[in-house]
């Protein structure tokens, strides 16, 4: 390993000892719905405990969600031209 300026001094092995490496997969579809629909069920409980026909909406809202995110990342790919893409999923837990 070598710094980043270009130099060829190598990087002292207590030092690289002290570093990690983490593979975190992405969630499956199916666990993604899980989570945010079980965020907003939590969310419409409090709110609206009187009315059980909106208990039906986060399951449904969820997959809506996850719809629409899954088509924006295919029909809006990040390129050096249209860099301003970025779309993640910081962006579909703004609507949560």
């Amino acid at each position: 390993m070598t710094p980043p300026n270009g130099e060829n001094n190598p990087v002292d092995t207590r030092f690289i000892s002290l570093f990690d490496c983490f593979n975190i997969t992405f969630p499956s579809e199916q666990t993604i719905k899980d989570i945010y629909s079980t965020i907003l069920s939590k969310y419409m409980d409090i709110k609206f405990s009187n009315l059980d026909w909106v208990r039906v909406f986060p399951e449904k809202l969820a997959a809506m969600t996850f719809q629409i995110y899954s088509t924006i990342n295919k029909s809006l790919p990040r390129t050096p031209i249209k860099f301003h893409y970025i779309f993640n999923m910081r962006e579909m837990s703004r609507v949560f």
